[in-house]
């Protein structure tokens, strides 16, 4: 049995002459958390449409539970819960009721609204009025009506957009249990590294409109640089002594920065004391997961 839950072959979107979305082929695998991480623009949103049939792909193909989007949608459908950037609810509305009238679309039992309130944990406050609910209630909310039917795969578009650090934690900590509790596979997009990186097992990174990274959060650390960071009197004259040895070597701020290739900063050390250089201080910087996202997608000056 095919153990990933969406797949996509070429998966292309034209608007006019602008590609918002390049010929990405997206593995997620059943059972985990796959963080899709982009900056805005990237072409997060319109590659999720096209996950929900909401958007006709321009050239390729979307494959989900190993079943062709174009000809099963319905059939996928009825096992996919998703939340599209903010959730829709009557304000007047209780929680309660505002899921009744969704599950009675979906034909899905009443007893739904209880199992997915206690999900979200907001069975204390089933009947006040949504509007009088917070943003990260709201946000809650918008997952239990997600999770109507028990879906198999769960869609998050930016599920954590304008919440206080308090609202993401509830929203973070909520996804997190849900592949354990519920053995949902959940697909889940953003801009906020960070977050991705508190939650997801799998990524997929974005940049306009090509997927230029698909992997493990560890896959994803291995691509870490490393830099030796040294204090050398004369600094000048350590760095032509190091260039002539074949290092790579720039000066900034004062300090000899060498790009680590597997070189051991010890022998550094040694070799320039034995050449009459003063070492005042020398160290490994390595980029945090931030950092190689950054060099990825451009956006680091």
């Amino acid at each position: 049995m095919n153990q990933y839950i969406i797949e996509t072959n070429k998966l292309s979107k034209k608007f006019g002459n602008f590609i918002a979305v390049d010929n990405i082929n997206l593995k997620v695998p059943k059972g985990e958390i796959y963080g899709f991480l982009g900056p805005n623009g990237a072409g997060k949103s319109t590659t999720i449409r096209m996950l929900l049939g909401l958007v006709r792909p321009t050239n390729g193909n979307v494959t989900i539970f190993g079943k062709p989007m174009k000809e099963c949608r319905l059939e996928i459908l009825k096992k996919v819960g998703s939340m599209v950037e903010y959730p829709s609810y009557y304000g007047h509305l209780t929680a309660y009721e505002n899921l009744d009238l969704a599950r009675r679309i979906l034909e899905v039992d009443q007893k739904e609204i209880d199992r997915v309130l206690e999900i979200v944990k907001l069975t204390d406050v089933k009947n006040k009025a949504v509007k009088k609910f917070s943003l990260g209630m709201k946000q809650r909310l918008g997952i239990a009506q997600a999770l109507l039917g028990n879906p198999e795969l769960l869609i998050l578009d930016e599920p954590t957009n304008g919440l206080d650090p308090s609202g993401i934690h509830e929203i973070r900590d909520l996804i997190c249990s849900l592949p354990k509790t519920q053995g949902i596979t959940v697909f889940v997009s953003s801009h906020i590294l960070n977050e991705i990186e508190l939650i997801a097992n799998h990524v997929g990174i974005m940049k306009k409109g090509k997927l230029i990274f698909q992997g493990t959060i560890d896959e994803l650390k291995g691509k870490s640089r490393t830099e030796i960071r040294m204090d050398v009197r004369p600094a000048e004259a350590a760095l032509k002594q190091l260039t002539t040895k074949g290092y790579t070597v720039y000066q900034k701020n004062g300090l000899l920065n060498i790009q680590d290739k597997g070189i051991n900063p010890a022998h550094i050390n040694r070799e320039l004391v034995l050449n009459g250089y003063d070492v005042y201080q020398i160290s490994s910087q390595h980029d945090t997961i931030e950092d190689i996202f950054l060099h990825l997608t451009d956006e680091k000056e």
